[in-house]
């Protein structure tokens, strides 16, 4: 009977899945946590926009500009974060034991959510103040098993002991470093602002691969590379370009340090690139250095750098790995050398002038008589004898 199968999967077909219970607009503030670690902060302001919120090394609290995108996916994945529609309701009154086994007693991750709620009850007998915010906490525990990608979950809080099974995806918009939801843009320049100068060097050395200037303080970097090659002046206003409005590919650290880190092991920075930038504004002009420490491009397409005045570590994008490599790796290749002429050789019947005439014909010619001077080495000793 259809009645009784529904009244028997009721529990499970008509309890709300979902695991938070606020609005995509409601969220004020994220707070994520793993392995017990510190926290990660991610701030929404008044005018709607996401900042990174950390702690510098002398525990000052500092923020960051967030990237949007990155972070408003965070938010509508853990706001559609849900028990599996099948075998999501786990334990509705799981033992210390049952948290233990699930992972949810030392939790691999931690969300908090708090938020203000967007819609007060409009009662006006009510005495009691509506709450300024609202915290709920997900908690997110092991794999159900090693042939499974659902994971343990539980919302953290009086009235809240059920186990959730639930999708892994939420794994992917969730990070350990604050620095992954900081916004992508390093520099992005005032309209006015010139690049007068471009230098790359290698660290420790006094080799210069790449140094150009414009030539005057009107022209343009088009007439100044106009001698180069053409794929040398392409390359080089690229890397103009792009450091005018410069982005990272994706973000490795926000300590800016000495060594680099690849493959594992801590390696000097092998380039420097140095810029030159006039800032117009005002009476006069400002000019600012900019700096940008590159190791090598590893993998063909990897190329790590490093700003020290940010202090920020960072993977390269793609169009800057071009450049840069056209500018460095490229300077030096002429090319493969061209291969020689084949030696022409003489019709059947015809005699070469420069070569020995053929056997029979010709007169024969006696040696000469043998000098008198010692050889001095033996490749005088071996010389061909003259001809008269």
């Amino acid at each position: 009977i259809p009645f009784l199968d529904t009244l028997r999967t009721a529990q499970v077909v008509l309890r709300e899945r979902r695991l938070f219970s606020l609005a995509p607009d409601d969220p004020q503030s994220i707070l994520i946590t793993r392995d017990g670690d510190e926290s990660i902060t991610l701030q929404k302001l008044e005018n709607g926009i996401w900042q990174v919120v950390t702690r510098g090394s002398d525990q000052v609290l500092q923020t960051m500009p967030g990237d949007q995108d990155i972070i408003l996916r965070l938010v509508d994945s853990l706001l559609w974060v849900q028990a599996l529609p099948d075998n999501g309701f786990v334990s509705d009154a799981p033992s210390a034991a049952d948290l233990e086994r699930f992972g949810l007693s030392t939790p691999l991750w931690e969300v908090e959510v708090r938020a203000r709620p967007s819609d007060q009850p409009d009662d006006a007998i009510s005495v009691a103040p509506p709450p300024e915010t609202i915290t709920e906490k997900l908690l997110i525990g092991g794999f159900e098993g090693s042939e499974t990608d659902n994971l343990y979950a539980k919302m953290q809080g009086p009235g809240a002991p059920f186990v959730y099974l639930i999708r892994s995806d939420i794994l992917r918009q969730l990070r350990s470093r604050s620095v992954s939801y900081r916004d992508r843009s390093l520099q992005q320049l005032p309209e006015g602002a010139r690049i007068t100068a471009l230098r790359i060097s290698i660290l420790g050395t006094e080799e210069v691969v790449f140094s150009a200037d414009l030539v005057t303080d009107d022209a343009s970097w088009e007439d100044s590379l106009a001698s180069l090659p053409t794929d040398t002046r392409d390359a080089a206003q690229a890397i103009v370009e792009l450091l005018r409005n410069l982005e990272a590919k994706t973000f490795l650290g926000s300590e800016f340090t000495p060594y680099v880190v690849l493959a594992g092991e801590q390696r000097p920075w092998t380039y420097l690139l140095e810029a030159t930038i006039v800032l117009a504004g005002g009476p006069g002009s400002q000019t600012i250095p900019f700096r940008l420490y590159l190791a090598e491009i590893t993998g063909g397409t990897t190329l790590v750098a490093g700003a020290p005045e940010t202090g920020l570590v960072f993977e390269a994008r793609q169009d800057f790995v071009d450049a840069f490599s056209t500018l460095v790796f490229d300077r030096h290749d002429p090319g493969m050398p061209p291969e020689p002429e084949p030696a022409m050789e003489p019709p059947p019947g015809d005699v070469d002038p420069e070569g020995p005439p053929p056997d029979g014909d010709g007169p024969t010619l006696d040696p000469a008589p043998a000098t008198t001077e010692e050889a001095t080495s033996p490749a005088d000793s071996e010389a061909m004898p003259g001809i008269p």
